[in-house]
This record gives structure tokens, C-alpha cells and sequence, in this order.
């Protein structure tokens, strides 16, 4: 899980808006988000999934019983 994380933030940081100093490029509209919205985010996304994952599977372990 850590390694998707360090690529998330990785490919924000290698955003232009990153690289000009948080400010988006004109060309990009104004609609661009900061980088700490997107790196928050990000964490959100792969906190939800983590979190989605860890439901499903103590779901199937609570179906089977706790003797397997």
C-alpha cells in the first residue's frame, strides 16, 4: 500500500502546477486544484479502497466462521 501512495504523490509532484510553484499554467483553466487538494485527495481515494477491501474480506471471513 505504501508503494501506491509514494506513486500517487510522486505524479502530483510531477504536475506543472507542482513545478510552477502550485500555480496552475494559464493554459490548464482555472478549474486546477492546489496540490495539497490533490494530494489529499489521493489519500482519501487509497484510504477508501484499503478501506472497501478490509470490509469485504472481514465479510467473507465472518460468512465462513472463525474456525478456517
Amino acid at each position: 500500500m505504501s508503494h501506491g501512495f509514494l506513486a500517487v504523490i510522486m505524479t502530483l509532484a510531477a504536475t506543472p502546477a507542482a513545478q510552477a510553484g502550485g500555480q496552475a499554467p494559464a493554459a490548464e483553466g482555472p478549474r486546477t486544484l492546489p496540490l495539497w487538494a490533490r494530494a489529499l485527495w489521493g489519500l482519501g481515494v487509497i484510504l477508501g479502497l484499503s478501506g472497501a477491501l478490509f470490509y469485504w474480506k472481514a465479510a467473507r471471513i465472518g460468512r465462513r466462521g472463525p474456525d478456517r
